[in-house]
């Protein structure tokens, strides 16, 4: 159209894509989610719209990129999302442990564990991914773990959302996506394809490899806080926010619970009534 000028993003003077293009901190690598925006984007608006020291907030956290990007700037950050798989990802994130701290509480998870080897009661879609030696391991280390809110059992629970499927050396299941939980017939029918081996693991051990890969470029410097509320209704109302940046869901487009179902099942939760809580209506 005649009058009109097009410029690319890039070429903006204040522009996201200038900031370390590519830059990342490994914290975000503990887990792969659908749905995220790059680091380097939530860092831009941070930044530039806030102070250290001030409170930045994302209600709709996902995997809680905003949330550490301001912890990493010396902002408290703050996430919130619905979904558990989420919120346990953006508490990791914010409330992360020291890598001694986090594989001595590995090691004493080892100690309690006791896999017992009978997993014909678990679910088929289930058992189609993993060994049943690994998962025997699995299910024990849920048993140790599952109701502790510590920092330590949160940051472990992210560990396994990141491993508990995937192709990396560490991933628990038959090779699969990293980003999200795949369907067990698609799984069963390619696996018989293209001759995927389901892998025997050491769960202890796959735990600590990605804690000491994620815990790679060291804590942020400054802790933040999560929830896992409607984000009309936050505890926050005698605090001051001084940012909110977020990247709102799309309404009944993108299927978190379902995306996210083998690691739901681990934090003992049903996708379809966690997808039913997102979307109510």
């Amino acid at each position: 159209m005649q009058g009109h000028v097009y410029v690319d993003s890039s070429e903006l003077e204040h522009t996201w894509k200038n900031v370390k293009n590519g830059w990342q901190h490994s914290l975000h690598n503990i887990c792969s989610r659908t749905g995220s925006f790059p680091p380097s984007l939530a860092r831009y608006f941070i930044e530039r719209f806030s102070e250290k020291g001030q409170k930045v907030l994302d209600p709709f956290s996902g995997k809680g990129t905003a949330p550490l990007e301001a912890c990493l700037c010396g902002r408290v950050g703050i996430g919130n999302d619905a979904s558990p798989e989420a919120y346990v990802l953006t508490h990791a994130k914010v409330r992360s442990v020291p890598l001694k701290q986090i594989k001595n509480y590995i090691q004493k998870v080892r100690r309690k564990v006791y896999p017992t080897g009978d997993v014909k009661s678990i679910n088929k879609s289930i058992r189609i991914f993993f060994h049943p030696k690994t998962l025997a391991q699995i299910i024990a280390v849920r048993d140790v773990v599952l109701y502790d809110e510590s920092d330590e059992g949160i940051f472990l629970k992210a560990l396994m959302c990141g491993i508990i499927h995937g192709a990396s050396e560490n991933s628990l299941s038959l090779p699969c996506s990293h980003s999200f939980s795949m369907s067990p017939r698609y799984v069963t029918r390619y696996a018989k394809e293209n001759d995927l081996v389901r892998p025997v693991r050491d769960v202890i051990h796959c735990l600590a490899a990605k804690a000491e890969s994620v815990l790679a470029d060291g804590l942020p410097e400054v802790l933040g806080e999560a929830y896992m509320k409607d984000a009309t209704k936050l505890p926050l109302e005698d605090e001051t926010i001084d940012l909110i940046i977020t990247s709102p869901p799309y309404f009944n487009k993108q299927t978190y619970a379902w995306d996210n179902w083998l690691r739901l099942w681990f934090l003992d939760y049903d996708y379809k009534v966690v997808q039913k809580q997102l979307f109510p209506l």
